[in-house]
C-alpha cells in the first residue's frame, strides 16, 4: 500500500480492515518517513509496533530491494502517466531506517 495521508486515514483504516478479514495476513509491514508522527500514531491505532531493523539486516535489505522493484514495476505499468516521476521511481531506494525511516510491523 502506498501513501497514507491525514486526508485518507479513515479510508485506509477501512482498507486494512478489509485486507485482514479477506486475506488473513500473518504479518503486515509498513514503512514511512520518520518525521511523520501522525503516521506512527495512525498505524499504532491499527495494532502496528515499531521495530529496529538494525537487529534484522536481512529484512532491511529485502525491504530496500522489494521497494525498488515495486517502484520500477509501477513505472513500467503506468508508463507515460508517470513520466514526471520517472527519475524518482527508477532509482534505487536508499534510506537509513535508524535515522530517516520508521518501520512498523503487526503480527497476527
Amino acid at each position: 500500500m502506498h501513501a497514507v495521508y491525514e486526508s485518507n486515514q479513515k479510508d485506509m483504516a477501512t482498507v486494512f480492515s478489509r485486507i485482514r478479514k479477506e486475506q488473513e495476513p500473518t504479518l503486515e509491514l509498513v514503512t514511512f518517513s520518520r518525521d511523520s508522527g501522525e503516521k506512527q500514531h495512525f498505524f499504532g491505532t491499527l495494532g502496528f509496533e515499531e521495530v529496529e531493523l538494525s537487529s534484522m539486516p536481512d529484512l532491511e535489505m529485502n525491504l530496500l530491494e522489494s521497494t525498488t522493484g515495486w517502484r520500477r514495476d509501477l513505472l513500467n505499468k503506468l508508463g507515460d502517466e508517470m513520466q514526471s516521476r520517472q527519475e524518482y521511481l527508477w532509482r534505487d531506494v536508499e534510506w537509513n531506517p535508524q535515522i530517516d525511516n520508521a518501520v512498523m510491523i503487526r503480527k497476527k
